[in-house]
């Protein structure tokens, strides 16, 4: 009986992690399209760079992302307890 509940405990645990790992996944994506938008208006306004301030702990991902469509991103500074960076992009 005692492993059945250890069970259905660390079945828990798991449900919420992969629901958490979801939201960071549904945050990175909104956030990528936010700074796209960012970087298709300042382009369009003849600019080569911009620069944002990225929420939460899914800069790390957003950053790479970024990097891997081509742009390039400085890191201007992160704050390690809110887990958010202020970057600088430029095309």
């Amino acid at each position: 009986m005692k492993s059945a509940i250890n069970m259905a405990k660390l079945s828990e645990k798991n449900m919420g992690n992969n629901v958490l790992e979801q939201i960071k996944l549904q945050v990175s994506k909104d956030t990528i399209k936010l700074i796209e938008s960012d970087i298709q208006v300042a382009a369009s306004l003849g600019m080569k760079n911009c620069e944002r301030h990225i929420h939460g702990s899914v800069h790390e991902t957003v950053i790479q992302e970024i990097r891997d469509n081509g742009y390039t991103v400085q890191i201007i500074g992160i704050d390690p307890a809110a887990g958010s960076a202020h970057i600088k992009l430029s095309w």
